[in-house]
């Protein structure tokens, strides 16, 4: 999260005070500030998901946890929402980057409510496919592998 707000930062930087950058509309710079918020969670939720069950599997730490109490719609969704908390925090931190970007324009409050709304539901999306992934997958390697490659397809 540190990396994620320093690289924030920068572009924030680079889009006020670049002369090139800076004849970009608030509306565009706020549009691509929040598609990388969104960029950057789904590619993290991702990589969690799709070590969620393959990563178990090659530690061998999969039987353990089903000998646990929880039933495994609760492992199931614990792991989900683990992979899925990336997302809040990733969109906290870009709230103060987008409203410097907005310069006083109306397109912050819009942006704010559509943004969590695109946002979650990608997420939802992608993080579902990553476990999907993970559950089928033999191995953590293959596991990442084909989760990576939906991302770059589907980015």
């Amino acid at each position: 999260m540190l990396i994620y707000s320093i690289l924030l930062g920068g572009m924030v930087y680079l889009y006020s005070f670049n002369t090139e950058l800076s004849l970009i509309p608030p509306k565009e710079a706020v549009y691509e500030m929040l598609k990388n918020a969104m960029a950057v969670a789904m590619f993290v939720g991702l990589i969690i998901a799709a070590d969620a069950f393959s990563g178990e599997r090659d530690r061998a730490t999969l039987e353990s946890l089903l000998l646990t109490p929880a039933n495994r719609r609760q492992i199931t969704v614990g792991k989900f929402l683990a992979a899925f908390s990336i997302w809040p925090a990733a969109y906290v931190i870009a709230v103060p980057y987008l409203y410097v970007l907005a310069q006083g324009d109306a397109v912050f409050t819009p942006a704010l409510f559509w943004g969590a709304v695109t946002g979650t539901v990608l997420v939802t999306g992608y993080i579902a496919v990553g476990m999907l992934v993970s559950f089928w997958s033999s191995t953590n390697k293959v596991s990442y592998f084909i989760a990576l490659g939906i991302y770059a397809a589907l980015l």
